[in-house]
């Protein structure tokens, strides 16, 4: 509470009175409950990514998808970069900022910035489960917030759980995922292709998340389950890499599992840094400078 009012966020203790606002949760006891309902929520990331790409085309930007292999010194006194993609094209630029998540760990985007390393950063598998819920069932449970629980049951030590939200194929789901448990570590891009492509994340996690929901909210009708998996980078500091490597080369790296959310921000300070050499910030530039590790691409 002392960060809530150093920051105005304007959260509220409902320990004693969570029962009367949110009867339908089934929370534990002891439990301490602080609820955010002034500019609380949740982000929902396809109309994120469309915003951001919307308002990059609105400032000339030229969206282009295609995945890089590897970053080089241009040979031309034209532009100072070249991006090499998989497909063999070559764009080139005057700065290039990398914000390619955990894959810039597994490619050789900087062996000509930072001969044999890479950015320190541990990759880490989150399951996730989708509960699907009929409307009935999302109109009862409209009032529900955006959930992050750091409490145990069964073998899952907590979760973040997401409101009733209608998707593209017009069902209503519940999201939840998981906090430490069942997270595994990747450490090759073939590791990382293979848990992306099956699409389904761990069962047995998907299974103990759907009970540790159905305690958390008693009497709940599922009409079907499925999971997925996605993966957070991590540092060792835990704080995002927001640096420049040489002139014209910067980083946006290690969102930590909350890089959704602090996306806007981060985006900022690492534009206004490689474009201006500006830093705008509160938070000391030192803490967030990139940590490297040897390679073994």
């Amino acid at each position: 509470m002392e960060v809530n009012q150093k920051c105005g966020f304007e959260a509220q203790d409902i320990t004693n009175s969570w029962k009367n606002i949110f009867p339908f949760l089934h929370l534990p006891d002891n439990a301490s409950v602080v609820w955010q309902n002034v500019n609380g929520g949740h982000i929902n990331p396809r109309n994120l990514v469309t915003a951001h790409q919307t308002a990059a085309q609105m400032c000339d930007a030229q969206i282009l998808h295609k995945i890089v292999s590897t970053v080089l010194p241009s040979k031309c006194d034209t532009h100072k970069w070249d991006v090499v993609t998989e497909c063999g094209s070559v764009l080139q630029g005057h700065r290039v900022l990398v914000a390619a998540g955990g894959f810039a760990a597994l490619k050789p985007l900087f062996h000509h910035v930072a001969p044999q390393m890479v950015p320190d950063l541990e990759l880490r598998t989150q399951t996730i489960s989708y509960l699907c819920i009929s409307a009935e069932e999302a109109q009862r449970l409209k009032l529900m917030p955006s959930l992050i629980i750091n409490a145990p049951h069964g073998n899952i030590d907590g979760v973040y759980v997401l409101p009733p939200i209608k998707y593209p194929d017009g069902n209503w789901y519940l999201k939840l995922g998981h906090g430490r448990a069942y997270e595994e570590r990747k450490t090759t891009l073939c590791e990382v292709r293979e848990w992306y492509i099956q699409q389904s994340g761990l069962p047995e996690c998907v299974d103990e998340l759907v009970k540790y929901f159905c305690h958390l909210l008693p009497g709940l009708t599922v009409e079907k389950v499925s999971g997925d998996g996605c993966l957070t980078s991590h540092t060792p500091t835990s704080y995002p890499y927001i640096d420049t490597v040489t002139d014209g080369f910067g980083v946006a790296l290690g969102g930590n599992g909350c890089a959704a959310k602090a996306c806007d921000e981060v985006g900022r300070l690492a534009a206004r840094l490689v474009v201006l050499g500006e830093w705008e910030s509160e938070v000391p530039k030192e803490c967030l400078k990139i940590i490297w590790k040897p390679s073994q691409l």
